[in-house]
């Protein structure tokens, strides 16, 4: 599926490590990871580093930029943005992939929603993509300037 995927999106700029740039591109696929443990999903607020939603909260997520598996991306991230390893993770839970239209971005992305359960509450390692973190209950979410789409993931596993 992921090599569709890279084929219908072949033309697009490369970044200089090969990766597709989709920061310009109209769709976008991406993969959206709550990060869960005992019934508490990991909020992080987006730093003003990165290119959209600056400031909001968010799951873990990427754009899918480079023909690997969806989990080669899943836990590179984990690792990068949280310092997680893969022995921090009990299981891995995929979604299905839907389209999020954000009228405001005019960017319509392909959400790929992952939950990741970890076996037990980590020390979290932020990157520069994030300035905070916070572990809450799924109903608590409403509190939060969270980016469009991730409750309706949340919704699609919780």
């Amino acid at each position: 599926m992921l090599q569709e995927l890279f084929e219908h999106f072949k033309k697009l700029p490369k970044l200089p490590d090969g990766r597709i740039d989709f920061s310009q591109a109209e769709e976008a696929p991406i993969f959206l990871c709550v990060v869960r443990h005992q019934g508490e999903v990991l909020l992080l607020k987006r730093s003003y580093k990165v290119g959209f939603y600056k400031g909001w909260w968010n799951a873990v997520a990427g754009y899918i930029d480079e023909p690997k598996p969806l989990k080669e991306h899943v836990y590179q991230h984990l690792q990068r943005e949280l310092g997680l390893a893969s022995q921090h993770v009990h299981t891995i839970q995929w979604g299905r992939p839907y389209h999020f239209y954000d009228f405001v971005l005019g960017k319509n992305w392909l959400i790929h929603p992952v939950v990741v359960e970890l076996k037990e509450k980590p020390v979290i390692v932020l990157d520069e993509e994030h300035t905070a973190y916070r572990w809450i209950h799924p109903q608590e979410i409403t509190q939060y300037d969270i980016v469009p789409g991730l409750q309706d993931s949340l919704r699609r596993f919780l």
